[in-house]
């Protein structure tokens, strides 16, 4: 150990940026993925809720059927997407024409391919913690209204 700013301090600080670029260019574009993927979702979520809470078309439902309306409705927006989305990572014939094609010259993009199943797992996290919310409703709805549609 050497004084403040000798050797043994530079090097562990030189170490720590080539384990960073390391990191970034390893681990980096993955999270970034998945930075946008939580992202979009967050959006969706939003401008559905939103849609559903303040849509001058949808007032007098949301008046009778209130904020369960609007939760349920964005979860269920965010569930479409992530329903749609899930398998496609697992699609190997598509997953090896991409990957063989001239159409993915970079390394970095064809590493990311070969990550998809994380991109599949995540889709998957995303449909287990969004149907929560919309279950929720839907059967809060149910015991709100069942009784309702049983004496018609």
């Amino acid at each position: 150990s050497g004084p403040a700013g000798g050797p043994s301090t530079q090097h562990r600080a030189g170490g720590m940026a080539v384990s960073w670029r390391s990191w970034l260019a390893n681990e980096g574009v993955k999270h970034l993925c998945l930075l946008i993927w939580l992202s979009l979702n967050a959006l969706l979520f939003c401008k559905t809720f939103l849609l559903y809470n303040q849509g001058p078309e949808y007032h007098y439902l949301h008046q009778m059927l209130g904020l369960g309306l609007c939760l349920s409705r964005a979860s269920a927006a965010v569930l479409n997407l992530n329903c749609s989305l899930i398998l496609l990572p697992m699609c190997r014939t598509l997953l090896a024409f991409l990957r063989g094609s001239q159409k993915v010259p970079s390394r970095r993009t064809r590493r990311l391919l070969d990550k998809s199943r994380a991109f599949h797992i995540t889709c998957g996290v995303t449909i287990c913690i969004f149907s929560v919310p919309d279950l929720v409703n839907k059967m809060d709805d149910n015991l709100a209204f069942g009784p309702l549609e049983s004496t018609q």
